[in-house]
């Protein structure tokens, strides 16, 4: 599976179950959502600001 295939299908995943992706950020304090392991980790913000940019266009 090549990564073009694998992103396709992570988005419609994503689309699937965009209502309980709400839902459970919507649990999260603002302090969780930009909250990441290390400096070069993703946050939870970051990763829906790339997630929200792909499937808007």
């Amino acid at each position: 599976m090549d990564s073009s295939t694998i992103v396709i299908d992570l988005l419609r995943k994503y689309k699937a179950n965009k209502k309980w992706t709400r839902i459970m950020i919507e649990q999260l304090s603002g302090e969780d959502i930009v909250w990441s392991t290390t400096p070069e980790s993703n946050s939870i913000a970051n990763l829906i600001a790339h997630i929200s940019g792909i499937v808007y266009q």
